[in-house]
Formats: C-alpha cells, structure tokens, sequence
C-alpha cells in the first residue's frame, strides 16, 4: 500500500525539529542566519521552522552542519513522526536486509529515548 507524501507535514515536522535543536542551542535565529554561506533571513528560518516554506537542500544542509546536528538522525526522527501505519512499516521492514534492519533499529531506539539529534 502506497500512501501520499503530505509535503506540507513534512514541512512543519522539519521546521519544529530545527526550532528545537536551534533553541536548545541557545542560538538566536538571526544567529543562525547570519552563520550560513547561503543568504537566509531570520524572517526565513522563522517561516521554515514554522512549516510555512520549504527549505533547500543546501540550506538544510548548512543548518545542520551549524547546529552540529546529524542529518540522518534528524531526518529519522521527522519521518518516524509521519506515523505510518503499521502495515505500511512492516512490508517496508521486509524489504530491508539485515544490515539494514539492525541500523533501523538503533535509529528507533534513540529516537524513543529521546536522543536521536544528539546521537551521531
């Protein structure tokens, strides 16, 4: 069973996540701009923590590396609160190899400790 990617959730999932590690950072969104190579506005990053824009993969990336906040683990754990329904997860689940399996694995744990965007 294939569902929609509900962009605009994805959005506003991504946007909370970034507000969270920003804010728990003590870094300003004015900051955060002004740290990019890339030209964003602190009005940007507020729209885009907001889920109000999308953000380029360039910016994310620049984001992430100066928030110091693992991509992958940040990107796991604003797909894990897409809630996909368990029958979707469990086909998706047969289709990964063991390698694959055990890495997911570790993903969610941190995730359900709470952990995941400090965890490299």
């Amino acid at each position: 069973m294939m569902t929609t990617f509900d962009h605009q959730a994805f959005d506003a999932r991504l946007g909370e996540q970034l507000r969270l590690a920003r804010k728990k950072r003590g870094i300003t969104k004015s900051g955060l701009a002004a740290g990019l190579q890339l030209p964003l506005t602190a009005r940007q990053l507020e729209q885009i923590e907001r889920g109000d824009a999308s953000l380029s993969a360039v910016h994310l990336v620049q984001i992430v590396q100066r928030l110091d906040l693992p991509l992958a683990l940040l990107l796991g754990r604003v797909l894990l609160d897409a809630r996909l329904d368990e029958s979707e997860l469990a086909e998706a689940w047969q289709r990964l190899d063991g390698p694959a399996r055990s890495r997911l694995r570790r993903l969610v744990c941190h995730v359900a400790d709470g952990d995941a965007i400090e965890s490299a």
